[in-house]
């Protein structure tokens, strides 16, 4: 990616008879759905972790494998390990205003250790703002361990940390961080999220002064956008139109795999609760098929959370009917509906991700084979969210960014998708090897692939590069030139 973004900024340099980069204009870019909420402790999804780092900041941030300070003046104070001091950078306002204070910044991260995420915070115990700040002297968050943790800064780069006003769980009516973008309007009827340049933002502000960020409910909605000419950025746009080149010259860039597709369980029916239903229904489903959902980046079918050690075996990623009809077995003297054949389940998708409802009409088949009907139902996706948060369905295509995130983490994660939170809170300290033995015997989620995201990019855009979690470091593109067609 190194080598991608260097070669997109030196399309600059090859551009004859042109300037300077042009200041004060609008990127139109897409994204992948509609942003399912913008409360950084929820954020799930690649188009959440994306709204988020544009909206709000963390103590600290990932430059390569370094930590380094971001609204924390310093690395932590560590003399006394067991209490620790973090200074806060002065002079950081929010949006509206208002001065970032030590309580914000505590009350922010006091609300993520006593929520369904606290194990990212590990060992800490508990959280306050420092004491009264004397004049010229920077404001600090102290923070009670149990135990030692070197890790700590590193735990307060990841997102789900970020810091909210207040520390009140922020939502579309009050959306108010300090991040280099705030928020000028979303309009669900033209699908678009428009965000404004923060001039204020300590780190300074880049070249753009306004970001439109659109979702679609058809790959070929956002293709005929590009194909217009009036989106720079597409995820599917270049390539929908088959058989001629697009319009306009187009540079692809591919992240990292870094989205995992799964199929999550609601608790509308008693039987998603049962840990031999959900190993039958991964059983029951063929994965290799799946290397085609999606507009050509890489997908790679699995049956884990974490990317394996080695590639799997093509058997290993084939339907196993004979072990789900033995789990299913198994449990039709508790569900005679199993036995008779009348078992009939609710699986919802969100309809601003189109390729799920490709994912659920496998899902679908697979479970006809034991005589189970499934009922597909598109949801918008605030209804979708809700729905699928509070467990009123009987099974959902979700999807988890993993980019950023430790690998523990990644698995812990994936029981709070399963509303099995304690668990996530028990097993902290515990071994990986641990931890996902009793993923296998749980099974929160059924993994089914794993996908990167490829852009394309138009000619006039430069200046593309990702953060360390793998999201479009939008203070950097400018726009140069013209746009070149084919």
């Amino acid at each position: 990616m190194a080598l991608v973004a260097l070669l997109v900024g030196a399309r600059a340099g090859k551009a004859s008879g042109e300037s300077r980069p042009v200041y004060g204009q609008t990127l139109v870019t897409s994204l992948l759905e509609e942003p399912l909420g913008v409360d950084p402790i929820a954020a799930r999804t690649h188009t959440d972790m994306t709204v988020v780092a544009l909206l709000f900041d963390t103590l600290y941030k990932r430059a390569g494998a370094v930590v380094v300070p971001h609204l924390a003046l310093e690395l932590p104070d560590v003399r006394d390990p067991l209490r620790v001091v973090i200074a806060l950078r002065p002079g950081v306002t929010f949006h509206d205003g208002t001065p970032l204070r030590g309580q914000d910044v505590a009350s922010s991260l006091e609300r993520l250790r006593k929520s369904e995420m606290g194990f990212m915070l590990g060992p800490v115990k508990s959280i306050r703002a420092g004491a009264k700040v004397e004049e010229g002297q920077p404001h600090t968050v102290v923070l009670t361990l149990r135990r030692a943790d070197p890790d700590l800064a590193k735990r307060l780069t990841d997102l789900h940390s970020s810091i909210v006003a207040r520390g009140s769980a922020p939502s579309w009516r009050r959306l108010v961080g300090t991040g280099a973008w705030r928020f000028k309007q979303r309009s669900s009827s033209g699908r678009s999220l428009t965000l404004t340049a923060f001039d204020a933002h300590f780190a300074g502000r880049g070249y753009l002064d306004e970001l439109v960020m659109r979702w679609h409910v058809s790959p070929d909605a956002e293709a005929r956008l590009y194909e217009a000419g009036t989106t720079h950025i597409s995820a599917r746009g270049s390539i929908a139109f088959a058989g001629h080149r697009p319009k306009y010259r187009t540079l692809s860039v591919e992240e990292d795999i870094e989205a995992l597709s799964y199929l999550g369980f609601g608790s509308a029916s008693p039987i998603t609760k049962e840990a031999e239903f959900r190993r039958a229904v991964s059983s029951s489903i063929g994965r290799l098929g799946m290397r085609q959902i999606g507009s050509g980046e890489a997908v790679v079918p699995t049956t884990t959370i974490l990317v394996p050690r080695r590639e799997p075996r093509a058997f290993a990623l084939q339907a196993n009917l004979s072990v789900a009809r033995s789990l299913l077995k198994s449990l039709s003297a508790r569900f005679p509906q199993l036995e008779a054949k009348t078992l009939s389940l609710q699986l919802i998708v969100n309809s601003t991700r189109p390729d799920d409802a490709i994912i659920a009409a496998r899902v679908a088949a697979a479970l006809f084979q034991h005589g189970i009907t499934t009922r597909i139902v598109s949801l918008r996706a605030g209804v979708f969210a809700s729905r699928s948060r509070g467990g009123e369905c009987d099974l959902f295509i979700g999807q988890l960014a993993t980019s950023g995130a430790s690998p523990l983490a990644q698995l812990r994660k994936a029981f709070v998708l399963g509303k099995q939170g304690k668990t996530a809170r028990r097993l902290a300290g515990k071994s990986r090897p641990t931890i996902e033995r009793q993923l296998a015997m749980d099974l929160p989620i059924v993994p089914l692939f794993r996908r990167s995201l490829r852009l394309h990019i138009r000619t006039d855009v430069h200046g593309i590069a990702l953060s360390s979690g793998n999201t479009v470091d939008y203070p950097a593109i400018h726009f140069h030139g013209e746009a070149a067609k084919n």
